[in-house]
């Protein structure tokens, strides 16, 4: 008996399956197989073998679903892709087979083929339970996983940026770490007035706080055309600058 997910990929590239064992009683096996096609998303189907029969697709559901999590969340760690909600659309049960294929989108910027290595990675921590265990009741990564599913970008930018700011707690924490792992990042001046004294205070932020702050603080001025353009030309460095924060804390 088996269950199969299917998943439109772009920007992993493996031809071979991988084989996966997940030690666990009702599940065999697990393979990923990868299929090149013409259009901008490969698909990756993730098939789920079973030790036992089974009677129906709200059984493989319930015995897969949480290894499926497992695995999204590793491929997320490891490669920081970016997956929709999986959702299953269609089977067959036949006397030896239960296929199913589901609608899970995995975006990555980076053109990455997954090695031999990575295979052995994702058994071993399939295997070991204390890196998927962190994942889960790690907040900042939920949250992580939750904001790349969005398909607004300046949401998603805005929402990338405010989890930076929940992890350094305040703007000069932000801009100071930002500072520190992108040691060329453009930098850009701005006037604040203080609130006790009323004087104008001019200081220079980071190319990303200050697109943040022009679309949280908008004026009439505010070019909202430009600051979109700006958010789809920083949201993959900010993504990566999110993620190694997220890491340091996992």
């Amino acid at each position: 008996m088996e269950i199969q997910y299917k998943v439109d990929v772009n920007g992993i590239i493996k031809v071979e399956p991988l084989s996966i064992n997940p030690n666990n009683s009702d599940i065999s096996n697990v393979q990923l197989l990868f299929e090149q096609t013409n259009s901008n998303f490969d698909i990756l189907f993730i098939k789920f073998y079973f030790n036992k029969n089974i009677n129906n697709l709200q059984e493989a559901e319930t015995i897969t679903r949480p290894f499926l999590t497992d695995f999204i969340n590793l491929l997320i760690y490891k490669f920081n892709a970016t997956f929709k909600n999986p959702s299953v659309h269609s089977y067959i049960i036949g006397k030896d087979s239960l296929i199913a294929t589901g609608a899970i989108t995995l975006y990555n910027q980076q053109n990455y083929k997954i090695t031999e290595d990575d295979s052995k990675w994702l058994s071993e921590k399939i295997i070991n339970q204390s890196l998927v265990n962190r994942l889960k009741l790690n907040p900042y990564f939920i949250q992580y996983k939750s904001i790349l599913a969005i398909e607004d970008n300046i949401s998603r930018f805005l929402l990338l940026y405010g989890l930076l700011y929940e992890i350094k707690t305040d703007q000069k924490s932000v801009d100071k770490y930002i500072e520190n792992e992108e040691k060329n990042v453009i930098k850009l001046q701005t006037t604040k007035v203080h609130q006790k004294t009323k004087v104008r205070l001019t200081y220079d932020e980071t190319i990303y706080t200050w697109w943040r702050n022009q679309a949280q603080h908008m004026q009439r001025s505010t070019d909202i055309v430009e600051v979109a353009k700006q958010f789809n030309t920083l949201e993959s460095s900010l993504k990566d600058l999110v993620f190694k924060a997220i890491k340091s804390q996992i």
